[in-house]
C-alpha cells in the first residue's frame, strides 16, 4: 500500500511538472525528441544483495539534442527512485564501454539533480547506442527491500531549468 501511494505520488507530481515548466502534453513533442521505457514500478520486495531487475534497450542518439535524463515518467521532469542503485553499461556505436551507477538510494520526487542528468556523467554523440539498465539492491548484508519506480530515458531538445 505504501509503494502504491508513493508511486501514485510520483505520476501525480510529473504530471504538476509539466505544468510548472509550462508545457503540457499536446507540447511535449516540443520539448521531447525520444523516449524509452526501462522498466515499470517494482513492488517493494525482499531481496538478497545483487540484481533485483534488469533490461536491456537500443537508443538511437539524434545529432542534437538538449539533455538525457532518467525520469520517473516520460515527460522527463521528475527523477526515478531506486532503492538502492541503478548501473549502467554503454556500449556506443564506435568504442568502449562505459559503466555509470545513478542514484544512490533516495530523492525520488526531488528537481533533477546532476545524478539523474545522464548526458553530464556521459558524453553521447549521434548514434545506436545499447544500454544495459541493471537495478541493484546494495544494503542488505542478510537480504533487504527492493524496490524503483517506473524508468524512463528522455532525450529533450532543450536543457531544462531547473
Amino acid at each position: 500500500m505504501r509503494t502504491s501511494i508513493l508511486l501514485l505520488t510520483f505520476a501525480l507530481l510529473s504530471c504538476s511538472g509539466c505544468e510548472l515548466l509550462g508545457f503540457n502534453s499536446d507540447s511535449l513533442d516540443d520539448v521531447i525528441s525520444m523516449k524509452v521505457l526501462l522498466a515499470e514500478p517494482i513492488q517493494s520486495h525482499h531481496s538478497p544483495a545483487g540484481i533485483f531487475h534488469s533490461t536491456t534497450v537500443s537508443v538511437h542518439i539524434p545529432d542534437e539534442f538538449g539533455e538525457i535524463v532518467i525520469t520517473v515518467g516520460p515527460d522527463g521532469v521528475k527523477p526515478f527512485g531506486v532503492d538502492d542503485e541503478l548501473h549502467l553499461t554503454i556500449s556506443p556505436p564506435q568504442g568502449e564501454q562505459i559503466n555509470v551507477q545513478l542514484q544512490r538510494n533516495g530523492a525520488s520526487g526531488l528537481p533533477i539533480g546532476e545524478q539523474f542528468i545522464l548526458s553530464n556523467v556521459v558524453t553521447f554523440t549521434e548514434g545506436t547506442y545499447t544500454i544495459k539498465a541493471d537495478w541493484w539492491n546494495i544494503y542488505a548484508p542478510p537480504g533487504g527491500n527492493a524496490s524503483a519506480s517506473s524508468a524512463f530515458l528522455v532525450v529533450l531538445r532543450e536543457k531544462m531549468d531547473r
